[in-house]
């Protein structure tokens, strides 16, 4: 469905394979990571985890999500104990079409 490929935004970038509808959910395990154990080589792939207090990586492909002032994607929940993040796409997304999330974390805020 998607492939992760060079991106002319920035570095890599997570392609659609195959047409995804809007509305279409999918979900990535997390991994807490204190501040103090984050990298140079780890702050590109670093997501916030609960308001943006805490920080985490996504396990899979949503690693690679770009940033756009236009996202077609969101982050609609996050599973806390079972250490889940769950997205959803907010548009129709064609072949070849990068999957893109808003950088902020009061757009992306979940409950």
């Amino acid at each position: 469905m998607v492939e992760v490929r060079e991106s002319d935004i920035h570095g890599k970038g997570v392609f659609a394979t195959k047409i995804i509808n809007s509305g279409f959910e999918f979900s990535c395990d997390v991994l807490p990571i204190k501040s103090e154990n984050i990298t140079i080589d780890l702050e590109n792939h670093i997501f916030p985890y609960f308001g943006g207090k805490e920080k985490c990586i996504c396990i899979g492909f949503p690693t690679y999500f770009n940033h756009s002032k236009t996202p077609n994607v969101k982050i609609l929940k996050l599973d806390r104990e079972k250490q889940i993040k769950t997205f959803i796409t907010l548009s129709d997304i064609n072949i070849g079409e990068e999957l893109t999330l808003y950088y902020n974390v009061k757009f992306n805020e979940t409950t």
